[in-house]
């Protein structure tokens, strides 16, 4: 007898235990869902029919990308400021106009900047800008412009070159800086009060006229990498530390206090700022410091999704781009990632984001940020967004009127060489655009006995009349520590090659080096271990790695399946290629032997260099995940199986148009449902039918 249907609100937490026994409703996975105020998740998208304007008067190519935008407060007027639109390329600085005009505002003397980010500040109707670079001793001299429409910055008079400002106590405080020659990449210097072309301290201590100071961040080691203001005070962030500064007055001018010595970030606009309080991005997870320490909101619930999807640590270093929503209450940090999740076209490169609701304190994630960009590489001028509020914006067009009520934020760049504006929305009814968004289920049953699943249906607060767009899968599994065998694309072998017709052959991605090399040296005593699940193939036919070191030494590191749909530990000896290098990519699926027939799937996962008893000595991967793979399809006798999350893994259930749900009779211990959005959808939970199937 069926069991009634049950609903189970939903949300996105893929560090919880994935059993909706324990966690019921728990998600494993999202894409271009963001969550609302309200517990639901919303679908986003940033399509080319939102765009605002493309710009074909100012080109871009070759080293010159949009890095950063900014809406600023410009001349004041009556009856309101104006506000000015810059965009900042890794070489000039561009303002745009709310017609569509661009305008090159460049430093006439001086020549062109070198930069991967900017940071920005108001100093009364002046515009202030300081282009940043990890590397202090490309520092550019601090710029200003005039509140004037079109007005060219230039270089501020007096002032030291820096990489990071602000204006707080009506002081300009700029940090990284490079001052007469000697550089102090944790050296911070202070204007005069209420003049920002006064810099001359005495003696290295405030200049009691002028209020002018300077200083340096000694308590932890490495560069000032963010400055920020925060309500009356200012934070200096490093890559693992933090320290407030207060302004106490002459002689002492700031005085700063070390927060902490273990958190802190890379990225000069890393940070969101809401009601007063700092949400960043760390390493070790995501962060809000009220002023005191900074506390981690993301443990037990996405940290380790982060990491996994930030990649190795050494990428920690790329920016981390933070917008706020101040209208859905949502923090979006927008980063690059190498980690293969299926984005949109299966690249193994991405520009993506982790989204943050501070009331409801629920995530999301956004893995297209436009939708004609794709994934394609970051090298190619990835979308950018704009730091500014709604008021900014309205400003900036020169409008009264709401322009639209599901704006989101606004993004610069692309895949293009012109300049492109952008707006983002989440779900709103009233759009005709298709997008593609998606939610992966945690697991539903037990150990214990067999569950059929019969029935899923989404509970939509929008789209719902458009779902026969959306797709669902149901995978199973036969215990909980099992994996769920995707069904992946099949690979048809000929007599010559096992990586034959329309499949992609791929390299796994491996974090290889220690932080200090690029490149890893096969030790003595080292072994290849790993966790192969064969679906498909012969029993005879070995599966597994083929590992390639920089010489083009191969050696592949295989077993033979002991049953198919069976996961089984791997270790075999390196012994081979002892002193050799192994590079970034250097671990490729291994399928038999040329001239092997049939179909041949499989996921590696845990990939890891141990001793001869399992020992961890490195791991390749990051997590327990399988792997995304990528490379050749050439005839050799390597290929691979696209596994989850594709969507034509599991089995796939009849969607009825009239009940507007997925029907099936799916029986086993363990389920996955995942469903697939190309409409505008708004999620509440999930409705699930499901009942006893007795025990196998």
């Amino acid at each position: 007898m069926g069991k009634p249907t049950k609903f189970v609100p939903v949300y996105f937490a893929p560090d919880m235990d994935p059993s909706w026994s324990v966690n019921p409703g728990v998600l494993v996975d999202v894409q271009n869902m963001v969550p609302t105020t309200r517990g639901t998740l919303a679908n986003y998208f940033c399509t080319d029919k939102e765009r605002i304007y493309k710009n074909d008067g100012y080109t871009l190519g070759g080293s010159d990308n949009a890095v950063s935008a900014r809406i600023m407060r410009g001349l004041w007027t009556s009856p309101a400021p104006l506000a000015h639109f810059y965009i900042g390329t890794t070489l000039k600085l561009i303002e745009a106009d709310a017609s569509g005009a661009m305008t090159n505002v460049t430093r006439a003397s001086g020549g062109d900047y070198t930069a991967s980010d900017w940071t920005w500040a108001n100093f009364g109707d002046s515009a202030l800008a300081c282009s940043w670079l990890p590397d202090a001793d490309a520092a550019n001299e601090v710029q200003v412009a005039t509140g004037v429409a079109g007005t060219a910055f230039a270089n501020l008079s007096n002032a030291p070159k820096a990489m990071l400002v602000v204006v707080q106590k009506n002081q300009v405080l700029v940090a990284n800086v490079k001052d007469g020659g000697a550089t102090a990449r944790d050296g911070w210097m202070c204007s005069g009060l209420g003049n920002s072309t006064s810099w001359t301290a005495v003696n290295g201590a405030a200049n009691l006229a002028t209020g002018a100071n300077n200083g340096r961040l000694l308590e932890t080691n490495g560069p000032i990498q963010a400055l920020q203001v925060m309500r009356d005070f200012v934070v200096a962030y490093k890559a693992d530390s933090m320290y407030i500064g207060q302004y106490v007055g002459n002689p002492f001018g700031w005085a700063w206090r070390l927060v902490s010595d273990k958190v802190g970030q890379y990225s000069p606009n890393g940070t969101a700022v809401v009601n007063g309080l700092h949400y960043f991005l760390h390493r070790s997870g995501v962060y809000v410091f009220d002023g005191n320490q900074p506390r981690n909101i993301g443990t037990g619930v996405v940290n380790k999704f982060l990491a996994s999807r930030m990649g190795s640590e050494l990428d920690w270093h790329l920016p981390i781009r933070a917008a706020v929503d101040s209208r859905n209450s949502l923090i979006y940090w927008f980063f690059s990632t190498q980690e293969y999740r299926d984005y949109a076209t299966g690249s193994s490169d991405a520009y993506v984001g982790l989204v943050y609701n501070y009331v409801s304190n629920r995530f999301g994630f956004v893995s297209r940020i436009w939708d004609d960009y794709n994934n394609l590489a970051t090298s190619v001028n990835p979308p950018v967004p704009v730091i500014a509020t709604h008021g900014e914006i309205q400003r900036w067009l020169n409008t009264d009127n709401m322009v639209d009520p599901n704006w989101s934020i606004w993004h610069v760049g692309g895949p293009y060489t012109d300049i492109h504006i952008r707006y983002a929305k989440i779900a709103s009814s009233s759009v005709d655009d298709n997008t593609y968004s998606r939610i992966v289920t945690g697991d539903i049953g037990n150990d214990d006995r067999n569950t059929r699943l019969t029935r899923v249906k989404p509970a939509l607060e929008l789209g719902d009349a458009d779902l026969q767009s959306a797709t669902c899968y149901v995978d199973s599994k036969a215990s909980k520590a099992d994996y769920y065998s995707g069904l992946g694309t099949t690979l048809t072998a000929t007599a010559t090659s096992t990586s034959a017709g329309s499949a992609i052959g791929e390299r796994m991605r491996a974090i290889i080096g220690d932080g200090t090399a690029s490149y890893y040296t096969v030790a003595s005593g080292d072994y290849l271990s790993f966790t192969l699940l064969p679906i498909a193939g012969s029993l005879t036919t070995p599966m597994g790695v083929r590992v390639i070191c920089t010489d083009l030494t191969a050696l592949d590191a295989t077993a033979t399946p002991g049953a198919l749909g069976t996961a089984q530990e791997v270790a075999v000896s390196l012994a081979a290629i002892v002193g050799k290098s192994l590079s970034y990519l250097s671990l490729a699926p291994m399928f038999g032997t040329a001239g092997a027939t049939g179909a041949h799937q499989m996921i590696v996962r845990n990939l890891r260099i141990t001793d001869s008893v399992g020992t961890l000595r490195r791991r390749l991967c990051i997590g327990n995940e399988q792997r995304g793979l990528n490379g050749s399809t050439s005839a050799t006798n390597y290929s691979s199986v696209l596994s989850y999350p594709l969507d034509s893994y599991g089995t796939a259930y009849t969607y009825d148009t009239t009940k507007r749900r997925w029907d099936g009779n799916k029986a086993a211990r363990w389920h996955r449902a995942r469903m697939t959005f190309y409409n505008q959808t708004e999620i509440a939970g999930v409705y699930l039918e499901a009942d006893d199937a007795g025990s196998e």
